[in-house]
């Protein structure tokens, strides 16, 4: 699951435009960007990128968070575990993720 849920947070923060890449579930989730970018793209009706303009680590965790509960994924991590770069529960929260919204579709031939 570890390389599959990389390479599919990765594409979507690639679809984002972001130049930001996960190699780890730890430290490359903290500050909660890649989190609010991949759920701005796999729930683009209910999560938006509103959670980056709020520099307190803890306070855009939870607003991230916020987002994840308005598409029923709230679950497995809380602020303090995503700004701990807590590994063993970020990949378990990004896996429920993946499972409850794929955000595969529309995918071009190139992108495929």
């Amino acid at each position: 699951p570890f390389h599959q849920s990389t390479y599919r947070f990765n594409f979507h923060l690639r679809r984002a435009g972001s130049s930001r890449v996960v190699t780890n579930f730890g430290n490359d989730l903290r500050d909660s960007e890649c989190y609010t970018l991949l759920l701005s793209q796999i729930a683009p009706g209910a999560c938006n990128r509103d959670p980056l303009r709020e520099t307190d680590l803890h306070r855009r965790a939870e607003l991230m968070l916020q987002g994840a509960g308005r598409i029923g994924c709230r679950k497995f991590v809380d602020p303090d575990d995503v700004v701990a770069g807590n590994p063993k529960l970020n990949l378990a929260f990004t896996a429920y993720l993946f499972t409850q919204h794929p955000g595969l579709q529309d995918i071009d031939a190139q992108e495929a």
